[in-house]
């Protein structure tokens, strides 16, 4: 029956989900990580086009996208949301999302990257950066020249297992170095996270991203002037790049 439902909500709900994916803040857990040992070595490899996907890459970071950024909310409603086995929907919104990042590649060409966290050749994090011209109320609220590039994080992830095991820090580190090598100095890297993500901001605020407090999450804004109770106003936090 429970399959039925979500059957019947697949267009629905993959459809909404998918298209706000690239918007997505973000997203670092607070539940409780699996212990794992300290020496535990994580790769980083940066994927500048879809050639340079495997489809074991594919197929993990599907899994991890879905894992990470779906949510039935009609299940939780009813208390019947299941996060460790994903309904049908979730993971349909998994292999959307992952199209998603891999139209990106395709539109931006070099100037997106995706980014892969491994152990053991398993893909245990992922993030994407894209390269363009900072929108008029980023430059409004940074300061940055009207017209200059800056980065863009998006789509922060990381495996349920491998959290606060050091995953989403060298993920930033890695974007970081790659913004820095991209844009002239002083290089601005931004990101979106929601207000209510506490983990993630004191994990940003650690690797020395600022709130901007003059930006306003227009989105979040647009929903309330309505009426409508939708997701979690987001911030943009943005950090300087010195080289």
């Amino acid at each position: 029956m429970y399959l039925v439902h979500d059957r019947m909500n697949i267009r629905r709900v993959v459809q909404r989900r998918a298209r706000g994916y690239l918007r997505q803040p973000t997203r670092v857990h607070s539940r409780e990580a699996v212990t794992r040992p300290s020496d535990s070595v994580h790769h980083i490899a940066v994927l500048r086009s879809i050639g340079e996907f495997s489809w074991d890459n594919i197929k993990q970071v599907a899994a991890l996208l879905s894992a990470a950024f779906y949510e039935d909310e009609e299940a939780w409603n009813r208390g019947t949301a299941n996060a460790r086995e994903p309904p049908l929907a979730g993971a349909l919104f998994g292999w959307a999302s992952l199209f998603a990042v891999l139209t990106q590649h395709v539109v931006y060409g070099n100037n997106y990257l995706t980014l892969l966290a491994s152990e053991n050749e398993k893909v245990v994090g992922c993030c994407g950066l894209s390269f363009d011209s900072a929108p008029d109320d980023v430059t409004a609220a940074t300061g940055l020249a009207a017209g200059s590039q800056y980065g863009l994080l998006t789509g922060l992830a990381v495996a349920h297992a491998h959290r606060r095991c050091g995953v989403a820090s060298k993920l930033l580190a890695a974007a970081a170095a790659a913004t820095a090598a991209r844009l002239p100095p002083p290089a601005m890297l931004a990101l979106l996270v929601a207000r209510t993500n506490t983990p993630a901001l004191r994990l940003y605020v650690r690797q020395g991203f600022e709130e901007q407090p003059d930006w306003v999450d227009a989105r979040w804004q647009a929903e309330a002037e309505k009426g409508k109770v939708g997701k979690p106003r987001r911030l943009l936090l943005v950090r300087l790049l010195s080289s």
